[in-house]
């Protein structure tokens, strides 16, 4: 961006000269109308600025970010639709025809369509069906036939190119408006069409693509998302690519926090076949006890696979109320080797009101669960704490009340120890 000069200067051979080889030179770099100003007349010798490029500014801050954010906001947006709807009843509003006119004065169409709300404004160029509903050559042809000031490609057309796999479309703007194919630039098409729309078809151009030769621009987000999401077949596509692998632990928590079996047998073979592929399992088991997905916990033992963070499943499986990822991690480990502290387990437990996890710690302690046969494993803690969080959590007093009397003691008998 230039940041001003007068008109004369702007609209020299010279200086469009230079900027057009800045943006051969640097695609990256937008240049954009900077701050003008001239003079009026001698008569009236004030300078007069003027900046119609503020508008673009804003518009191209705004695209970037829409852009940054494509994918990702998928389910913060149903939340926030759902909220809308569930509190639309109760707020006092104005009458449709009211709202109608209002809008239409605004000229906020996007707005009056999200509403449901009819005004005589013209659906705007970048709501076209075009993209939606015709194939590649008349998606081509309406792009050919955009203005010189076009530069800006809509959010809502590089969503439906990349999650459509239109590749012909991609080739069409690589080849005829570099200006609007700056949006697909960097490392957008690696990570939108491995982490967020899986498409092998968009991978494959974007490799082999002239204008990305020699600067494959991407980072761990892509096999990252990919794993959260359970993209087995993107990931294999990494894998056959040649390109190094970019990824972190996350990849593995993600896919054991949301029980993607396939992913984490993925990785399994690929590192048996590739020693240069490590698994970086991180805080896979804490992810699995987390949500809830026992079966993970299962595969993780069978795979032989060292891990971390044993140590933290009982906890985690506790604070969360997973009454039977702690039953799966028993058997799986053994009674006498599951690792907990007893205080911190039966505090979350006591504080977050999961009762039924109370209750299976009493059970473990007694050797009541399956297969234990009366052989029941010390649980003795520090009842402070525990006091405390009863205090405020009736479902817990309850439970507490009940557990107390079941020894012979009354409701208000704490020792500073306690053994279920």
């Amino acid at each position: 961006m230039v940041p001003g000069m007068d008109d004369s200067a702007w609209l020299s051979p010279l200086v469009q000269q230079q900027l057009g080889e800045v943006q051969r030179e640097w695609p990256c770099i937008r240049v954009m109308q900077p701050i003008l100003w001239h003079y009026e007349d001698a008569a009236h010798p004030q300078q007069a600025t003027n900046w119609s490029g503020f508008r673009d500014l804003l518009d191209l801050i705004q695209n970037q970010a829409d852009l940054l954010n494509l994918g990702r906001d998928g389910e913060a947006t149903g939340r926030a639709v759902a909220m809308s709807a569930l509190h639309a009843t109760t707020l006092p509003g104005l009458p449709f025809e009211l709202w109608s006119k209002v809008l239409s004065f605004t000229g906020d169409w996007e707005l009056a369509a999200a509403l449901g709300i009819n005004t005589s404004l013209p659906v705007p160029t970048e709501w076209s069906r075009t993209v939606l509903t015709c194939n590649t050559a008349a998606i081509c042809r309406k792009l050919s036939q955009a203005p010189d000031d076009f530069q800006i490609l809509p959010v809502l057309v590089v969503k439906l190119i990349t999650r459509f796999a239109l590749v012909k479309v991609l080739a069409y703007l690589e080849n005829n408006h570099p200006q609007l194919f700056k949006a697909f630039d960097g490392a957008f098409l690696p990570t939108k069409a491995s982490a967020y729309y899986p498409q092998v078809k968009v991978l494959d151009y974007w490799k082999n693509s002239p204008h990305f030769q020699n600067r494959h621009v991407y980072d761990t987000e892509a096999i990252d998302g990919a794993c959260k999401n359970g993209h087995v077949h993107i990931l294999q596509w990494w894998k056959l690519s040649g390109l190094p692998l970019l990824y972190t632990k996350v990849s593995l928590e993600q896919a054991s926090g949301n029980g993607l079996i396939s992913v984490l047998e993925w990785w399994r073979d690929a590192a048996a076949i590739d020693h240069n592929i490590v698994l970086k399992t991180g805080r896979s088991l804490l992810w699995a006890a987390t949500n809830g997905q026992a079966e993970v916990l299962r595969w993780w033992h069978a795979s032989g696979i060292e891990m971390g963070y044993s140590g933290g499943v009982a906890f985690t499986a506790s604070r969360w109320g997973h009454v039977h990822v702690l039953e799966t991690w028993r058997k799986l480990q053994g009674d006498d080797n599951v690792l907990f502290d007893a205080e911190e387990v039966i505090y979350i437990a006591t504080a977050r009101q999961h009762v039924e996890v109370l209750e299976w710690w009493r059970q473990f302690a007694r050797g009541m669960l399956d297969g234990m046969n009366g052989r029941g494993v010390k649980v003795k803690f520090r009842t402070r704490r525990i006091q405390e969080a009863v205090e405020s959590t009736p479902k817990s007093q309850e439970w507490w009340f009940r557990y107390r009397l079941s020894i012979g003691k009354d409701q208000d008998w704490w020792p500073s120890f306690l053994a279920l």
